[in-house]
C-alpha cells in the first residue's frame, strides 16, 4: 500500500511557495523548511511575526533585505553575540530561496557547513548546472490574516 497525500500540510513560513500553490512536496520543498529553520535559530524569530513591522512580518523577506543592504548582522539575535558564523545566516537564505531550482541540495548544504564548498557570492541570482540564469520573481499575492493562538491554564 502507498500512502497518498490528499491536501498540502505544513506550517505557514516553513512551506516553500511552490508547495503551498501545487501542494507537492519534494527534497527542494525540505531544503526550503530547513533554510527557514537555520534563520529562525540566527535570528531569535520565529518565520513569521504578526506583531513587527510590515517590513519584518516575513523573517525571510527582512534577512534577505537586511543581506542587501550589507548589513546581515543587524537580523542576527544579539543573545549569540560573537558565537554565531554570519556564513550560517547566509546559508539559511540561500535554502528559503524563492526560485526552487536556486536552493542548494541537501548534500551541498552539508558541504557547505563542514566547509568543504564556499557559499556562492549572489544568493539572489544563481546560475544553475543548465547555464540557466535564476532570479528572484516577486509575486503579489492578497494581505494574509495572521492570527496567534493563546493557551492560559488557571491557577
Amino acid at each position: 500500500m502507498r500512502p497518498q497525500t490528499s491536501h498540502v500540510a505544513g506550517t505557514l513560513g516553513y512551506m516553500a511557495p511552490e508547495l503551498a500553490r501545487t501542494g507537492k512536496a519534494n527534497t527542494s520543498t525540505d531544503v526550503y523548511a530547513f533554510g527557514t529553520f537555520m534563520l529562525e535559530v540566527a535570528c531569535g524569530r520565529r518565520p513569521i511575526e504578526a506583531r513587527a513591522s510590515p517590513d519584518q512580518t516575513f523573517l525571510a523577506d527582512w534577512i534577505t533585505d537586511c543581506w542587501d543592504n550589507g548589513d546581515i548582522v543587524a537580523a542576527i539575535d544579539g543573545r549569540l553575540e560573537k558565537r554565531f558564523v554570519l556564513q550560517e545566516a547566509e546559508l539559511g537564505l540561500l535554502c528559503s530561496h524563492p526560485v526552487a531550482a536556486a536552493r542548494p541540495t541537501m548534500s551541498s548544504v552539508i558541504s557547505y557547513l563542514d566547509g568543504v564548498a564556499a557559499l556562492p557570492e549572489n544568493l539572489n541570482s544563481m546560475e544553475n548546472p543548465n547555464d540557466e540564469l535564476i532570479t528572484e520573481r516577486n509575486y503579489t499575492v492578497p494581505p494574509l490574516r495572521i492570527t496567534e493562538s493563546f493557551v492560559s491554564h488557571g491557577r
